[in-house]
């Protein structure tokens, strides 16, 4: 081959290497804008949507927090989550995340970045995925801009970096625990009685209105008045008990009595004028806390030891007027 021969094959493959350049660069605008139709939209002021717009259209969900992933799925109107569809998920909070995801904005596009590993996107802090209207979509959440506190995110693959506020981290940042539908205390009104069992004995206590105010009285023949204060605080520790975490919500027979929930050290049944009533028992500790349920439930919480304790130790004498003050 001679030179002439040699030139004319560099430039028709120079030629075909432009042209596959150009198609794949055509095929990546192409592929990004077909993405971007779907999933951004800028307005006048230059503020960046980066969802699906319509959070109705998220079918399936998924992101990781503290080291687990959590995947959740919509059927027929209710999320459940995809690994145990017996989980008691609480409604509200899906709505609240895809309601966040759906329309999440920017403030500012990085476009064209090719080191995403200077954003922490290489192996992002939080990852997470959800498909609407049968497309496909990953946020992959990076480092934290200390300057204006927002999150670097990526959008699928593409090579522009958005900044996004960080209330979409502080809003995915949730374990089982938070987006578990736990038990609460029904409509209650005011406490007509309640009945305290312990080791100690039983405390049965009865409330009423007065015209000077209130009356605390014990449930014997000589209705024995208790200090208003010390009384209304033991009913308190039932009425204002909080969950800190849920050891299981398939509690077995078995289970319940090897924690000491069949057996309670102490338990508490208060009910309300309407007639309205509900019983806590408190088993046994635990690393975070006691044991506690509302008897009769599958369901079995963590609470704070000082709550278990007090109920435990309850006595009548410390709520005669002489002995609580």
């Amino acid at each position: 081959m001679n030179r002439k021969q040699k030139l004319i094959s560099s430039l028709v493959a120079l030629v075909i290497l432009l042209i596959v350049l150009y198609v794949v660069s055509l095929m990546v605008t192409m592929r990004e804008n077909m993405i971007g139709d779907i999933t951004t939209q800028t307005n006048d002021e230059g503020t960046i949507t980066i969802g699906v717009m319509d959070s109705s259209l998220i079918t399936d969900m998924s992101w990781n927090y503290e080291g687990e992933t959590y995947t959740m799925e919509y059927r027929s109107g209710v999320w459940d989550k995809m690994s145990d569809p017996s989980f008691p998920v609480n409604q509200t909070v899906l709505s609240e995340m895809t309601d966040a995801i759906s329309s999440l904005t920017a403030n500012q596009a990085i476009p064209n970045v090719s080191d995403m590993e200077q954003y922490g996107l290489v192996m992002p802090a939080m990852t997470i995925k959800i498909k609407a209207d049968n497309e496909r979509i990953t946020y992959n959440i990076g480092d934290k801009n200390e300057l204006t506190g927002e999150y670097y995110l990526q959008l699928n693959t593409l090579s522009t970096v958005y900044l996004v506020d960080a209330a979409i981290v502080e809003t995915f940042s949730k374990g089982e625990f938070e987006i578990m539908q736990a038990e609460t205390i029904a409509e209650f009104g005011t406490v007509a009685s309640a009945t305290v069992e312990n080791a100690n004995g039983t405390i049965e206590i009865l409330h009423e209105k007065t015209d000077d105010g209130e009356r605390w009285y014990l449930n014997d023949a000589a209705q024995t008045e208790l200090d208003a204060t010390a009384a209304s605080t033991l009913v308190n520790y039932g009425l204002g008990v909080s969950w800190l975490d849920c050891d299981t919500y398939q509690a077995t027979d078995y289970y319940l009595e090897s924690c000491g929930l069949k057996d309670p050290k102490a338990r508490i049944t208060l009910t309300d004028t309407d007639g309205n009533s509900f019983t806590l028992v408190f088993g046994d500790e635990t690393e975070e806390g006691t044991l506690a349920q509302f008897e009769g439930s599958k369901m079995v919480y963590v609470v704070g030891t000082d709550t278990a304790e007090y109920l435990a130790n309850a006595t009548v004498d410390a709520l005669l007027p002489s002995q609580a003050s």
